[in-house]
């Protein structure tokens, strides 16, 4: 509050793990400077700037470490501001036995600037009490979000990343066990990797695919699409007792190329159960675009005895284009009395409209053949399409071939494989592709990068000229 007016009131989650145990009305301590450590907390004297009071303090690069060092200078609550809160919560440190909480940048700011005008501001918090997490079934803001280059869903099942409780190194200060939290796709992914190998412990006689697909098959959806989450969090318990399993975990069906384009995939399912099961399959939409696109599923009913497959084929078609540019689903295949295996899919209706060869350059247009100083090369390849959110454009094959100024093709220079969007340098030496010294005279560079995705377009080309001496 400044005066009589509420800057900011909202019930916020906390960011550390002590919630306030009673309601507190505090003054506002801030640190000296502008580096917040532990000694920006205390004036010259050593006397503390936040003692018994609320500390605000900005988010920076650590916010962990500055409300740790505000709580040990005696701050009763800490408040971060920035312009979003951080993704997460704070790690449990013993040092932070207070409640912290983030406001937005201009309460704080209004705040800041009305206590050094010397008006009377003051920070009240409420009583702490646990609440749903509305982020539940979403994911954190530190998660990566689109398509993988061949245009399957990335990520293949998700998990809990937020505030995990693990062991830290170590021993606290009393001698006893030390504990902590972390957040962050490495934290989810220990958490697929253990549920992966109890999976393997209790199916044994599984191959890898079997379970890679089990264990994303019968993951849970969330709230989130699956260009973000996957087939959603992945359920140990549920993956345990699975009685089917796909050769693929999620598909692509590419990109949609005009009303008389269709993409066919195929998977083949198998009866990993101990009975004859009776399956049926069916393509859904989940994006809400059912009616732009159309399915054909051949065979829709199978019968599995134990431990054989059958291939099923799905064919995606669309006479337009939704407004979406990304359409996803699940292909889900149940056998009569168990539960459904879920296979996601995707489909992208905006081709990426930039060059995989965006710039090629050569330092020298004419130079003698030479092993020590060779001309170089730059190649920028791939791109980031930024058009409804950031997607990486890698390039899946690069070819530079070379030849004549007259056009006679000489050989293939370099070819190179998965190549993620970057500046690329090569050494031209003079030297053709069976490394004899090349006739002087005038040549050409041409090359062509090739988009992951199976497009009917033509790669990107580029031509760069020069001249042997």
């Amino acid at each position: 509050r400044r005066g009589l007016d509420v800057l900011y009131d909202t019930v916020q989650p906390l960011l550390g793990a002590a919630p306030p145990t009673h309601a507190l009305t505090l003054a506002v301590g801030t640190p000296r400077g502008t580096t917040v450590n532990s000694s920006a907390f205390f004036d010259e004297s050593g006397n503390s700037l936040v003692a018994g009071k609320a500390a605000v303090i900005p988010l920076g690069s650590d916010p962990q470490a500055a409300a740790s060092a505000a709580a040990a200078a005696g701050a009763r609550a800490v408040l971060l501001y920035g312009p979003a809160a951080p993704p997460g919560a704070l790690r449990i440190a013993e040092t932070l036995d207070v409640p912290v909480a983030w406001i937005p940048d201009a309460s704080a700011e209004a705040l800041l600037a009305a206590q050094r005008a010397g008006l009377d501001v003051g920070v009240a918090i409420g009583h702490g009490h646990p609440a749903a997490n509305g982020d539940r079934g979403f994911i954190a803001g530190f998660s990566s979000r689109g398509l993988a280059f061949d245009g399957r869903i990335k990520p293949d099942v998700s998990a809990p990343g937020v505030a995990l409780a693990t062991a830290e190194p170590g021993k606290a200060p009393d001698g006893s066990a030390l504990y902590g939290t972390v957040n962050g796709t490495s934290g989810a992914a220990a958490s697929v990797a253990g549920a992966a190998a109890l999976l393997v412990e209790m199916r044994p006689a599984l191959t890898a695919t079997q379970l890679r697909s089990m264990l994303v098959g019968y993951a849970q959806r969330g709230g989130a699409p699956a260009t973000q989450t996957g087939a959603g969090t992945f359920r140990i318990g549920a993956s345990a007792v699975g009685e089917l399993s796909a050769d693929q975990a999620t598909l692509g069906f590419g990109i949609w190329q005009g009303p008389k384009w269709h993409a066919k995939r195929t998977l083949v399912i198998r009866n990993v159960s101990t009975r004859r099961l009776q399956v049926s399959v069916t393509a859904i939409t989940t994006a809400g675009e059912s009616e732009a696109l159309q399915f054909k599923v051949s065979p829709q009913r199978i019968v599995l005895p134990e431990g054989r497959a059958r291939r099923i084929s799905v064919t995606v078609e669309a006479a337009s284009a939704p407004p979406t540019a990304v359409v996803d689903g699940v292909i889900q295949i149940e056998p009569a009395g168990g539960q459904a295996l879920r296979v996601p899919w995707a489909l992208e209706f905006s081709a990426p409209s930039a060059s995989l060869l965006p710039r090629v350059t050569i330092n020298h247009a004419a130079f003698p053949a030479s092993d020590a100083q060779p001309a170089i090369l730059t190649v920028q390849a791939g791109a980031v399409d930024a058009t409804g959110g950031v997607q990486i454009r890698a390039v899946s094959r690069l070819d530079m071939l070379l030849y004549t100024a007259g056009g006679r093709y000489v050989g293939v220079m370099a070819r190179l494989r998965d190549l993620l969007p970057g500046t690329y340098s090569f050494g031209i030496t003079g030297r053709g592709p069976n490394s004899i010294v090349l006739a002087p005279g005038s040549y050409e560079l041409r090359l062509a990068a090739w988009p992951t995705l199976p497009l009917q377009a033509t790669p990107s080309r580029a031509t760069v000229r020069f001249r042997v001496e």
